[in-house]
């Protein structure tokens, strides 16, 4: 889950007052998943000359305790207390009081003290740093000692470890506005932040991992702005096929899209609902749109008139009344942007009661009539800049907080949608909002989306089980991404395609299946 810094503070409150977890336990649980966590990454850290920073708050008492379990372990460890100020209080100097019966840590006081021998020959001895300086809660920008402090560690290009968040983030605003330390590994404690996940503050923390303090999993879900995406989420939708079952079980899948000039969108949409576990699929779109492609045998070929390569939308009733055996409809995958189009989008968003992807071209057709035209079962699929056309947000409102703009906006109209990109938000009030760690630059290529638009469909169709819509949209972004990094570990991120995402789709089945 991903909290806010004062949601994350109300849960650990919470922890003590109501679980009775002492608040020293909850940092002795830290410290030593930040340990699990350094050892998987540098493995056995016996011998290895570790250099660790404390500040004066809780984060530095993570660090005290961190200390401790590295001398425990028989690293050279050297401790050091960085404050200009008040000492730590409470149980941060408790942890200060137990690792100063093994070892006392040296005390940073000034800028000047970073020239002197202890802390210059400690630099130069060390394999690993560990950055407790500063948690989530932090403000403003690094000064003084601080601000010389992680100069130096950027500058050494030692492999920083940083309990919690990188020193000079705070963990609400992915925007930093001075020196952040720049860590190879960061262990986030109970819940992710804003900043763990949104560029550019992300790229300060190096690879990402989530520690346990000794609380739930779950505990303070209620305080959580987003959601992270897994298996868990959609238990029903990966439940055994039954025996029993037959295609039309799984429902048949209508496709609407395709033109002349753009055939292969609507053509991979529904090739991807095929190798999504759907038992039928009918593409609808002009001769001209499937000509000059592949055969796909098992795809059922409806033809609409056209005019000029497009959908002329003459035979809109005929398309309507075909519905009437189909269980979901993809819409707008390539079909152009003419009136025609236009005609048939309008159509389905108001005459048909099927559960409606809607991608691409019928997005910008909709513009901004997309939040009055949206009843239930719909699910818009827009990238950041079908998102604009839509919702009538600000350019640069969207580019600094993309997940807030598309939360804001889905809420405010009660609707559901998927904005892509890095980090897929999947906003489904009053069902929750959900963000996928998955997925890879690799997936930045044309056709990604429309592979997508064919998961979601597929997943939206079946009759079996009775899946919840909610959790058939948030399997459709979970697999679509774990297909995407399936693809980069086979053909690298520079030599993937939309249709390498889409043959590794049954894989990605497979695996998230296996992680119930």
């Amino acid at each position: 889950m991903i909290l806010s810094v004062e949601g994350s503070h109300r849960v650990d409150r919470r922890g003590v007052e109501e679980l009775g977890i002492p608040e020293i336990l909850l940092m002795e649980n830290a410290s030593l998943s930040v340990v699990a966590a350094m050892e998987e990454r540098f493995g056995s850290l016996e011998g290895k000359a570790v250099m660790v920073l404390c500040g004066p708050g809780n984060n530095g008492g993570d660090g005290f305790a961190l200390a401790r379990h590295l001398l425990l372990r028989r690293a050279r460890v050297e401790t050091f207390l960085v404050s200009s100020g008040s000492p730590p209080k409470g149980a941060a100097k408790k942890n200060l009081e137990i690792l100063k019966s093994l070892k006392s840590p040296r005390l940073l006081k000034r800028e000047g003290d970073l020239n002197k021998a202890p802390f210059i020959e400690a630099l130069k001895e060390a394999e690993l740093v560990v950055d407790a300086l500063f948690g989530t809660g932090f403000r403003g920008t690094l000064r003084g000692i601080f601000f010389s402090l992680a100069e130096i560690l950027n500058r050494s290009a030692l492999p920083v470890i940083a309990v919690d968040i990188p020193s000079g983030l705070s963990g609400d605003d992915p925007n930093p506005t001075g020196t952040v330390v720049q860590a190879v590994l960061t262990v986030a404690l109970h819940s992710y932040k804003r900043a763990h996940l949104l560029p550019p503050a992300e790229d300060f923390c190096g690879e990402l991992t989530l520690g346990s303090i000794g609380l739930p999993e779950k505990f303070g879900r209620e305080e959580s702005i987003l959601e992270t995406l897994s298996p868990t989420l959609f238990p029903t939708l990966l439940s055994p096929r039954l025996k029993e079952s037959h295609k039309g079980s799984y429902g048949h899948l209508l496709v609407v899209g395709g033109s002349k000039t753009k055939p292969g969108a609507a053509w991979m949409t529904s090739s991807s609902a095929l190798r999504s576990g759907v038992g039928l699929v009918t593409w609808a779109a002009p001769p001209s749109a499937w000509e000059n492609l592949p055969p796909s045998p098992e795809v059922m070929l409806l033809p609409l008139r056209e005019t000029k390569g497009e959908a002329s939308g003459e035979d809109l009733d005929a398309l309507l009344a075909s519905l009437s055996d189909k269980s979901a409809v993809v819409v707008g995958p390539g079909m152009g942007l003419g009136r025609g189009a236009q005609r048939i989008v309008e159509a389905l968003l108001t005459k048909c009661s099927l559960p409606l992807v809607v991608d691409a071209d019928a997005l910008t057709l909709l513009g901004l009539q997309a939040a009055k035209l949206w009843r239930p079962g719909v699910v818009y699929t827009p990238h950041p800049g079908e998102f604009l056309r839509i919702s009538g947000a600000e350019k640069q409102a969207v580019e600094r907080d993309r997940w807030e703009e598309g939360k804001r906006w889905a809420e405010e109209n009660r609707l559901w949608m998927v904005l892509k990109g890095h980090r897929t938000l999947a906003a489904l009030p009053p069902k929750g909002f959900f963000l996928s760690l998955d997925g890879n630059p690799g997936m930045a290529v044309g056709g990604s989306g429309d592979v997508l638009a064919g998961v979601l469909g597929a997943l939206l169709a079946r009759r079996v089980g009775n899946v919840p819509p909610e959790e058939a949209v948030l399997a459709g972004v979970y697999i679509h991404n774990r297909a995407g990094d399936l693809a980069a570990e086979r053909f690298g991120q520079e030599g993937m395609t939309a249709m390498a995402i889409r043959d590794c789709l049954p894989e990605a089945f497979r695996l998230v299946k296996g992680e119930r």
